[in-house]
C-alpha cells in the first residue's frame, strides 16, 4: 500500500481501498456514442475500490481493470421484457451479495424499486447519482431505498431532499485536454447530441448563413444521431432545411461517433454550438471548454459563467450568435480550462463519491 503521512490521512486513504461496489447502469461500452463516458467511470472506481462489480443493461465493447467485474442483463442479445431484466438484475444482485458493500446507481431509479428493499435488508449503503429535473413516481421510490443521491448541482435534482450531495460533472481530464489545433482555411464548427428537437439544430442554419454573408468561409458539423422515430423526423427536417436554404456546402451530418474519438474531432474544430434549452450545465458543455475548444450556446445554465467571456447569447439570434463565435476566436480558454478541471473533474468525483460510501 502506498505510504502517506498522518494516521488521518491513512485512515482516508485505506477506507477507499477497501470498499468493494456494485455499480448499476444502463449501458457499458466505450464505443456507445452517448453513454461511452461511463466507461472512462467505471476505470477511474477500480483505482479507488478494491473491487468492483458492474451491472449493466446492455454489455458492448470494454477494457477494464483485473478488479473489475461485468454482469449484462442481457440486452445485447435480444429484445426482453423489463420484467426479464428486472429478474436477472434480482439474480445478480443476491449472487454477489457478499461481493459488495454499497451500490452505485447510475441514472437508473427503477433499479433502487427493483432491489433496494434487498440491498437495505442487507446493509448496503445505497445511492443514485441523477442528474435530471424530471421527478417520476420511479424516483420518489428510489429515494426511499437510498443513503445518498448524488448530482451535478442542487439545480439539476428536481426534488428537495437531505440526502442530496452536488458533486458537479465527471468530465475525464485524462481524455479531454487542450492541445495545439491545426490552421485551417475554414470556420470550423461542431456540436455534439443527439439528431434531436431539444438540441435546436434547426437554429442553427441561419447562423451559418449569417457568417456567409460576412464573407466567412464556415463548415459547421452535427455529430449524433436519431435513435427514435421523432428524432428521424427531425433529421429529415433538418436535411430539408439544409438543402432549401442552400447550406449543403457548409453543413455536414457527420453521424454517430464514439466517445473515445470526440476529443480528436475537438481538435479538428475552432467552435462548439450548443443550443440546449434544458436549464443544467450539461457534461457535453464542459468536455470541449476542457480541451479548449470556445463553447458559443445559449443555454441559460451557462449564463453566469460564460457571460464575461462574450460566449453565452441570449436567444438565438442568428446576428448575436455570429458575434460570438468570431469574438470566440480570440478569447483565453485557460481561465475556462481551469474552472472544470477544479470543479468537474472525474478524477475528483470519483473519489469524493466512495468517500460519502465508506
Amino acid at each position: 500500500m502506498e505510504h502517506v503521512s498522518g494516521r488521518n490521512s491513512q485512515v482516508v486513504l485505506y477506507g477507499l481501498r477497501d470498499m468493494r461496489l456494485l455499480i448499476t447502469t444502463q449501458v457499458l461500452d466505450s464505443d456507445d456514442p452517448h453513454l461511452g463516458f461511463f466507461h472512462e467511470w467505471v476505470a477511474e472506481f477500480a483505482k479507488h475500490c478494491e473491487k468492483v462489480s458492474v451491472v449493466c443493461l446492455k454489455e458492448g465493447r470494454h477494457s477494464l481493470p483485473q478488479n473489475v467485474r461485468v454482469f449484462s442483463l442481457g440486452k445485447e442479445k435480444r429484445t426482453a421484457s423489463s420484467i426479464s431484466y428486472a429478474w436477472r438484475l434480482l439474480q445478480v444482485s443476491i449472487a454477489e451479495r457478499n461481493s459488495y458493500d454499497a451500490v452505485f446507481v447510475h441514472m437508473n431509479p427503477e433499479y433502487l424499486v427493483v432491489c433496494g428493499w434487498f440491498w437495505k435488508l442487507w446493509n448496503k449503503k445505497t445511492s443514485l447519482w441523477y442528474a435530471h429535473k424530471s421527478v417520476t413516481l420511479k424516483l420518489r421510490i428510489a429515494l426511499l431505498f437510498t443513503d445518498k443521491v448524488f448530482s451535478v448541482t442542487k439545480e439539476s435534482f428536481g426534488m428537495r431532499t437531505s440526502k442530496l450531495e452536488p458533486m458537479g460533472h465527471g468530465v475525464d481530464m485524462e481524455r479531454f485536454k487542450p492541445q495545439q489545433k491545426a490552421h485551417a482555411d475554414r470556420l470550423r464548427l461542431i456540436s455534439v447530441g443527439r439528431i434531436a428537437e431539444s438540441k435546436h439544430l434547426k437554429e442553427m442554419l441561419p447562423v451559418v448563413s449569417e457568417l456567409l454573408r460576412r464573407g466567412e468561409k464556415p463548415l459547421l458539423t452535427f455529430v449524433g444521431g436519431a435513435g427514435t422515430a421523432a428524432e428521424e423526423q427531425y433529421s429529415r427536417e433538418l436535411i430539408g432545411d439544409i438543402e432549401r436554404m442552400g447550406l449543403r456546402d457548409s453543413v455536414v451530418l457527420y453521424g454517430p461517433a464514439a466517445h473515445v474519438a470526440i476529443p480528436e474531432l475537438f481538435q479538428q474544430h475552432d467552435v462548439f454550438l450548443n443550443f440546449g434549452t434544458t436549464g443544467n450545465m450539461d457534461k457535453a458543455g464542459f468536455e470541449p471548454l476542457v480541451s479548449g475548444l470556445p463553447l458559443v450556446t445559449t443555454n441559460e445554465a451557462f449564463r453566469s459563467l460564460l457571460t464575461p467571456y462574450g460566449l453565452y447569447v441570449e436567444g438565438n439570434n442568428p446576428t448575436r450568435v455570429a458575434d460570438a463565435i468570431l469574438h470566440a476566436r480570440e478569447v483565453s480558454m485557460e481561465p475556462l480550462t481551469t474552472y472544470v478541471r477544479e470543479n468537474h473533474s472525474l478524477q475528483k468525483l470519483v473519489p469524493k463519491i466512495v468517500e460519502a460510501l465508506t
